[in-house]
């Protein structure tokens, strides 16, 4: 997934002036950040994803079954992460929305964070959350 694409794609959804719902992209105009971040901006990311069945989906409890749809989850979420960086990704969100940090910066920062960056990683999960979401109810 081209990392140049999805800064390009988050500088135009940012700066966007019309009232925007939802945003569509091909499967290579998608990362777990871009879904954390159109939901953090109110936006539903929708994008066509090719080979759907390879993709992975998370629960948001580890240990919790949801019985014949187990099977299709392959990891958990860190919730306790996302509550715990909750308020700077919302700190992250208005720097969009206000245009106080270019869209581009930002997503190159958060995409190449190291594994100890907890705002990225707390993002990611986010974004996880986010496109389970999508898929299931694509899937539905």
């Amino acid at each position: 997934m081209g990392d140049a694409r999805c800064k390009r794609r988050m500088s135009r959804i940012a700066h966007c002036t019309t009232p925007l719902r939802e945003h569509y992209t091909d499967t290579h105009g998608y990362t777990e950040h871009i879904f954390g971040l159109c939901y953090l901006l109110g936006y539903a990311f929708m994008p066509r994803i090719r080979d759907l069945k390879d993709q992975q989906l998370y629960k948001i409890e580890r240990g919790r079954s949801y019985g014949c749809l187990d099977p299709l989850f392959r990891g958990g979420i860190d919730s306790a992460l996302i509550q715990t960086q909750w308020d700077a990704l919302v700190r992250v969100a208005a720097s969009l929305r206000n245009r106080t940090a270019p869209a581009h910066v930002v997503v190159q920062r958060l995409a190449g964070g190291s594994p100890a960056d907890r705002l990225a990683t707390a993002l990611t999960a986010l974004g996880r959350v986010v496109k389970t979401i999508y898929i299931l109810r694509y899937l539905h």
